[in-house]
């Protein structure tokens, strides 16, 4: 049995038979036990009739070749002309179906993919919005996807409400406001120049350049300046009168401890 399906050398008796037999009657029949069916070459559709008598459109499309159909191609096309290269990519994926089940030619049968493939982009393309530009056809579509969501200058440059406060603090310090301007209509008197003791305390900066920390430290130029002494005499006045009440509620209470 092997050596008849091709599986050994054929026994000399067997080729002396076949040399004896006509040439009209077929070398082989299939054996009567068998239940494997091929399909006859003619049953499957050929790809040069496959590709001649149909679909015009879609092979204009792929310039002649197999190849797959870009949606950049597509963008020109009026709704009526996607509708029928639709029809004709469905239909060519209907005939591949068919050459699958009856068991065709593997080339073809590996093109199903590369149809759905098509018919998605053709369907895209003729449901695409108008309100954002397609991904194929924008300018960064090459770029890193780091680099298409990055913001702008101008979404760099907003703050929120709280960031302002806290540039303001940073700038002015806590509590102080800029200085206001003042415009003079008269031209000033002339400059009088002369040398200020050392001793006498410099009061000259009421709102510094620079200052360090919370409200009351000493700024970089090394003098407190005056706004600053009076905010920290308030809170020593503060701290006073918290220490008298303080003082005069734990008497109280030792005078009804002793009762």
């Amino acid at each position: 049995m092997l050596r008849l399906l091709g599986h050994g050398p054929p026994p000399p008796l067997l080729l002396l038979l076949l040399l004896l037999l006509p040439l009209s009657t077929p070398a082989l029949q299939p054996l009567p036990h068998s239940t494997v069916s091929l399909p006859s070459p003619s049953s499957a559709p050929q790809p040069s009739s496959f590709q001649s008598h149909c679909y015009p459109a879609v092979m204009a499309l792929r310039g002649g070749r197999g190849d797959s159909i870009k949606a950049k191609d597509l963008r020109d096309k009026t709704i009526d002309e996607l509708s029928q290269l639709e029809q004709e990519l469905r239909s060519e994926l209907m005939s591949l179906r068919v050459a699958q089940q009856v068991g065709g030619q593997p080339g073809r049968v590996n093109k199903i993919k590369t149809v759905r493939k098509n018919i998605a982009r053709v369907l895209t393309v003729m449901n695409v919005g108008k309100k954002h530009k397609a991904k194929d056809i924008r300018m960064n579509r090459h770029w890193p996807k780091a680099w298409r969501t990055r913001l702008t200058k101008k979404e760099k440059s907003i703050k929120s409400e709280k960031a302002k406060r806290c540039l303001k603090l940073k700038i002015w310090g806590g509590g102080v406001r800029p200085m206001r301007r003042v415009v003079l209509t008269e031209p000033l008197p002339p400059p009088i120049l002369d040398v200020v003791d050392y001793s006498i305390e410099r009061t000259f900066e009421k709102y510094p350049r620079r200052r360090k920390g919370a409200k009351g430290r000493h700024t970089a130029t090394g003098h407190i300046p005056e706004h600053a002494k009076l905010a920290m005499d308030k809170k020593k006045l503060k701290w006073k009168e918290e220490n008298k009440r303080l003082k005069a509620l734990r008497q109280k209470q030792d005078q009804m401890a002793e009762e």
